[in-house]
C-alpha cells in the first residue's frame, strides 16, 4: 500500500511540474490535433519506461559515469538548443487543413529523444531507484506497483491536458500559438545552457 501511494504522489508531483516537455505537447495538441500529441506523448512515456528498467537493473558506477559523461551531456544540450531554436522561430498558421500529412513516427521519435538526451531525467529515474531500492527497500513487486502507479497518474493527467488543449485550438490565433511555441522553445534553450554550463 505504501509502494502505491508513493508512486501516486512521484507521479503527481511530476504532473504539476512545467517543463518543456509540458508546452511542446500542449503546442503539439493545438497545432495538430489530439492524435498527434498522443503519439509524441506515448514516445516519452516509452523513453520512460526505458530509463526506468535501465536505472533499476543497472549499476550506479555505470549511471553515474553516464549522467557526468560530457558527451551524453553535449549531445543532449545541443539537441535541446536545436529544439528550441525551432520551436522559437517555426511559423504558424491558425488552422491545420485536414488532408495535412503528418508524421507520427517522427512525433514519436521526437517524444523518445526529448526526454531521453536530458540529463536530468536520467538522473530522475536513478534517484527514485536508489529511494524505493536503497531507503524503502521495495521487492521487485513493490516497485512495479510504485512505477506502474507513478507512470499511471502522469499518462493520465497528460492525456486530461492534451485534450483539453485540442478542445482549444478553434479559440487560439496565430499569435497564442506563437507564443506557446516560444515559450516551449526558450525553455529548451534554458535547459540546453544549463546543460553546457555543468559540462
Amino acid at each position: 500500500m505504501t509502494a502505491l501511494y508513493n508512486g501516486l504522489l512521484l507521479g503527481l508531483l511530476l504532473s504539476i511540474f512545467i517543463g518543456a516537455t509540458f508546452f511542446v505537447l500542449i503546442e503539439t495538441s493545438i497545432h495538430r490535433g489530439f492524435k498527434s500529441a498522443l503519439t509524441m506523448n506515448l514516445g516519452v512515456f516509452i523513453s520512460d519506461i526505458m530509463l526506468i528498467l535501465l536505472t533499476y537493473f543497472s549499476t550506479s558506477e555505470f549511471l553515474d559515469s553516464l549522467i557526468s559523461n560530457n558527451y551524453f551531456k553535449l549531445a543532449g544540450g545541443f539537441a535541446f538548443f536545436g529544439f528550441g531554436l525551432y520551436y522559437i522561430f517555426k511559423k504558424h498558421q491558425r488552422n491545420i487543413a485536414i488532408n495535412e500529412n503528418i508524421n507520427y513516427a517522427k512525433l514519436f521519435l521526437n517524444g523518445i529523444v526529448i526526454n531521453i538526451l536530458n540529463p536530468s531525467v536520467v538522473a530522475f529515474w536513478l534517484g527514485s531507484v536508489i529511494f524505493i531500492v536503497a531507503h524503502k527497500n521495495y521487492s521487485i513487486r513493490q516497485a512495479l506497483i510504485f512505477y506502474s502507479s507513478c507512470l499511471s497518474v502522469i499518462v493520465l493527467t497528460d492525456l486530461i491536458k492534451i485534450y483539453f488543449a485540442s478542445k482549444l485550438k478553434r479559440f487560439i490565433g496565430r499569435q497564442m500559438l506563437k507564443v506557446i511555441s516560444v515559450m516551449a522553445g526558450i525553455l529548451f534553450v534554458l535547459l540546453s545552457l544549463r546543460i553546457f554550463l555543468i559540462t
